[in-house]
């Protein structure tokens, strides 16, 4: 089984649909997995070229503005007239992350991808739709960290000390056990996933979410935007700020027009 893991995050190093493509990676025992950045127009290529000699291939992509990222589109239209022309018959699978708690709200993201599907002449395969992304991302990475250190100080107390107490070993098992009932959803939904695309069936599209009480989660991602904003030397008061309506006058106006240019782009093509 050929399989092309496309990450299409905008963001070059790091992000959640990175991590979730690498875990996706690790459960794919068996096959061949290639893999390619679309991070915009200059990546097209290499990711076309590969379409080809695929048996599968995963999108892991964010979710913008409930939609598809836009560096996606002209790449999906591309594929889409190399998959008509060729006769592709590869299956498609989505990987949908978003900042939002719940992961129903990666759907219509993925129903985009099914209807490209249809158009192309291309199976859909199914999706995951993954909430809460970037805390989900945050615990894979410092999960493993935890329990190393963790594990480092028991030892140092067994060779100081000579022995351990009940409590210690009692607190590395319950951090484990919490930590991974938080990653459970996404973990269990992967290894379904994985399993699909390793025999080639379809299924049903899942949703799945960060296992953390919404108001937990609410005031994580306020510290982490807080935290965010001034990483990039934004004022925090800023991200508070309301947009005037001449502001959203000129934005529709400018959609407005980006929208008449493309719809007279196709009306000459015809």
């Amino acid at each position: 089984m050929n399989v092309l893991i496309l990450n299409a995050s905008p963001k070059r190093k790091g992000g959640a649909s990175r991590c979730f493509s690498e875990l996706l990676k690790f459960l794919l025992l068996g096959c061949k997995i290639t893999t390619a950045d679309i991070h915009g127009q200059a990546d097209y290529s290499k990711a076309l070229s590969l379409l080809g000699e695929a048996d599968a291939v995963v999108v892991s992509a964010p979710l913008y503005v409930d939609g598809i990222p836009a560096h996606m589109l002209p790449f999906l239209q591309e594929a889409e007239q190399i998959c008509r022309q060729k006769h592709l018959h590869f299956k498609l699978y989505v990987l949908s992350n978003s900042g939002f708690v719940e992961g129903v709200h990666n759907k219509l993201h993925l129903n985009m991808y099914e209807a490209w599907c249809r158009r192309s002449g291309i199976e859909w395969g199914g999706g995951l739709g993954v909430g809460g992304g970037v805390m989900l991302q945050v615990m894979f990475v410092l999960f493993p960290i935890t329990v190393l250190i963790r594990c480092a100080q028991i030892a140092a107390t067994v060779i100081v000390v000579g022995a351990i107490t009940g409590r210690e070993v009692w607190s590395l098992c319950s951090g484990i056990l919490i930590t991974g009932f938080f990653l459970s959803g996404a973990l269990i939904c992967e290894i379904i996933l994985a399993h699909a695309i390793r025999t080639g069936h379809g299924i049903k599209n899942l949703y799945t979410r960060v296992l953390v009480p919404s108001f937990i989660f609410l005031i994580c991602a306020d510290i982490f935007m807080f935290l965010s904003a001034l990483f990039h030397k934004t004022a925090p008061h800023a991200l508070f700020r309301k947009i005037s309506s001449a502001e959203i006058d000129e934005r529709a106006a400018w959609i407005k027009g980006v929208n008449i240019c493309q719809i007279q782009c196709s009306k000459e093509e015809d």
